[in-house]
């Protein structure tokens, strides 16, 4: 196809009355333009092919790196899922222990009433007024530390809630002892 329009350019410029040297002239030109465009031609390719080989490897380092990627957010998901499950354990275990403090807290209420109504009843019958009024003041504090203790459970304020009760039930065991020992 090349010699054909090279033909076709050599017959046209002989019909126009060109001579030979001009012509050879237009045709070295023509040959000179057409190695400029296919060295432009080879230098685009060689560019392309170069950009195709930068891709390559631009989609090979992305695909890894996307791999890792997964990889280190499937274990840092892992890790949070076992995190939150720990802290589900430690709720449940707190919980359950709160519901035991509650009932133990809810049963020295009761007994802190027993404890009073029997100061009641003693001092209604007059015997030893000094020491049940001391005894009363004491069954007083008591409930009032029981209720404060009831109210803490609820906050979260005191993380030592159950030595907290050993020591009002300690009190109120006490407590009882002296109002027995009460005469009458």
């Amino acid at each position: 196809m090349k010699d054909r329009i090279l033909s076709m350019v050599v017959l046209t410029f002989l019909a126009m009355g060109c001579d030979s040297s001009r012509l050879d002239s237009e045709v070295s030109k023509l040959k000179q333009s057409n190695a400029e465009l296919l060295d432009q031609l080879k230098a685009a390719n060689k560019r392309l092919e170069e950009t195709e080989s930068q891709m390559a490897s631009l989609r090979t380092e992305m695909r890894e790196f996307k791999e890792a990627f997964d990889s280190e957010k499937r274990q840092q998901l892992t890790e949070n899922v076992k995190a939150v499950e720990g802290l589900l354990m430690d709720l449940r275990r707190d919980t359950a222990s709160a519901n035991t403090t509650l009932e133990e807290i809810q049963g020295l209420k009761t007994e802190v009433k027993k404890l009073r109504d029997l100061c009641v009843k003693h001092e209604s019958e007059a015997k030893d007024a000094n020491e049940i009024g001391k005894i009363k003041k004491s069954v007083t504090s008591l409930q009032q530390s029981v209720e404060k203790l009831e109210r803490s459970l609820g906050t979260g304020a005191n993380p030592n809630i159950g030595g907290r009760v050993r020591q009002l039930e300690s009190e109120l065991r006490r407590l009882e002892s002296k109002v027995r020992r009460l005469p009458g």
